[in-house]
């Protein structure tokens, strides 16, 4: 079980999405259930970036990378430094209330000036090359083959196009669409030429 918390209160979490490569530990995405009132402090202080924090009662957290050769009991959390965070309320039948919390960058028409970033979320039993391949044949110039969809993950991944973040109840990957573009037009006519990819018909 998973706790996000603050010196005063806490909620249980649902799923997250966090980069915990960058020195903020910037949430992207959670779902917390608790008081509306926890849920709400929770959120205020997140966005204040005053120290808020994850803990478990089991193994649930284990993925979170080292810090200075050691685990952290409770790792710390913030928000992203571009782009808006948001907070949906649902007050469920049990009395408690669910907050979903997401940043902008999750947001497919980003309107905020986040930047070129887009965080592409992912539920645990779906296709990551798949889920790449339609949002890469919305966002990017080059038609797209279906066949292309493993070679267009291990090349972009190679790239650091995208990169995994930490995710619990869900995956996430950061993803810039531009870069992405430019990888692809680069490399493309290398692996035609060298019949590794099919062409015909298209998109």
């Amino acid at each position: 079980m998973v706790k996000i918390e603050n010196s005063s209160v806490s909620a249980y979490v649902k799923s997250i999405v966090v980069d915990t490569r960058d020195y903020q530990k910037p949430v992207y995405w959670m779902v917390a259930v608790g008081t509306k009132v926890a849920l709400q402090g929770i959120f205020a202080q997140i966005v204040s970036k005053k120290t808020t924090w994850l803990s478990s009662t089991g193994g649930e957290l284990e993925a979170w990378p080292r810090e200075y050769g050691r685990r952290w009991e409770n790792r710390s959390v913030g928000v992203p430094g571009k782009g808006k965070m948001h907070a949906l309320y649902k007050k469920l039948q049990s009395g408690l209330s669910a907050m979903v919390m997401y940043s902008s960058f999750v947001k497919t028409d980003v309107a905020d000036d986040a930047g070129p970033g887009t965080v592409l979320l992912m539920e645990k039993d779906e296709e990551r090359e798949d889920v790449l391949f339609h949002f890469l044949k919305s966002r990017i110039r080059v038609p797209m083959h279906e066949s292309w969809k493993g070679w267009a993950w291990v090349t972009l991944s190679r790239n650091n196009d995208i990169r995994d973040l930490f995710g619990y109840g869900m995956s996430g990957y950061f993803i810039n669409a531009e870069s992405c573009e430019r990888t692809i037009e680069k490399q493309l006519p290398k692996v035609i030429k060298h019949g590794f990819l099919k062409v015909e018909g298209g998109g």
